[in-house]
């Protein structure tokens, strides 16, 4: 179904919907009312912060104080006296003092102090692109009866949006405005779902959502022998935009019976995170 996408860029009677992304019901003429979602965000912003503060205060103080006192008093009286007569007396006195003192006094102080502090600071917003479209499928007999569902869904990269709403689809007349279909009902949505919920909020959506998609009508038609040149002919989903005419939006498989189709509708931004 993406092959359109590629070709009807380059095809006159492809261009609405392929090359400029209106989207179902854009008109005030379209009976389809708003049926499509809007393509909102600011783009592709990614601003990426990153402050890194390290302060590193390393104080050392060392104080050694040494003090050393040593006292020696070495004090040594010798007297010696010596009488030599008949009568001999000696007398040997000898006093030795030592008074020694010593005081060592060693004061180490050693204050080291060390602070690091480190602020990350990282602010990241980002947005991405995501498609959407619309894909379907119905028991039709021509000119008699359409039903079936349809689903809206959006699609972003890596699996953070899968977001759809599925719509009851059924006729709600036949109509013979477009020439060259093999044949048109206007059709109704009711009884809308949730059918996937995974990163709806990224696109403003949620459950309580389901009901704006009810009772919304659309032109649809079927033509089989719609021509591409230089690809052939293919099957398409013809929808009538108001004010503009029947365009076909998508390739579409019809077999008498069942009837279904993918139509890539455009893209929109949403927040990643």
């Amino acid at each position: 179904m993406w092959a359109l996408r590629l070709l009807s860029c380059l095809l006159p009677t492809l261009w609405l919907t392929a090359c400029f992304d209106s989207a179902k019901g854009d008109d005030d003429d379209d009976d389809g009312g708003d049926g499509g979602p809007t393509a909102w965000g600011p783009g592709d912003t990614d601003t990426d912060t990153d402050t890194d503060t390290d302060t590193d205060t390393d104080t050392d103080t060392d104080t050694d104080t040494d003090t050393d006192t040593d006292t020696d008093t070495d004090t040594d009286t010798d007297t010696d006296t010596d009488t030599d007569t008949d009568t001999d007396t000696d007398t040997d006195t000898d006093t030795d003092t030592d008074t020694d003192t010593d005081t060592d006094t060693d004061t180490d102080t050693d204050t080291d102090t060390d602070t690091d502090t480190d602020t990350d600071t990282d602010t990241d917003t980002d947005t991405g692109l995501a498609r959407y479209g619309y894909r379907g499928a119905a028991t039709v007999e021509a000119g008699v009866q359409y039903e079936g569902w349809e689903e809206l869904y959006i699609e972003g990269a890596g699996g953070l949006v899968d977001c759809a709403f599925s719509s009851k689809l059924v006729m709600d007349e036949v109509l013979t405005t477009c020439e060259a279909c093999d044949w048109a009902f206007r059709v109704e949505t009711s009884a809308t779902v949730l059918a996937s919920s995974v990163g709806c909020e990224r696109v403003g959506y949620s459950a309580a959502d389901a009901a704006d998609f009810d009772g919304l009508t659309y032109d649809y038609g079927y033509q089989a022998d719609y021509y591409i040149d230089g690809y052939g002919t293919y099957g398409v989903l013809q929808y009538y935009f108001g004010g503009y005419g029947w365009y076909a939006v998508a390739l579409a498989d019809w077999d008498g019976s069942t009837f279904s189709y993918d139509w890539p509708a455009g893209y929109l931004y949403y927040y990643r995170d």
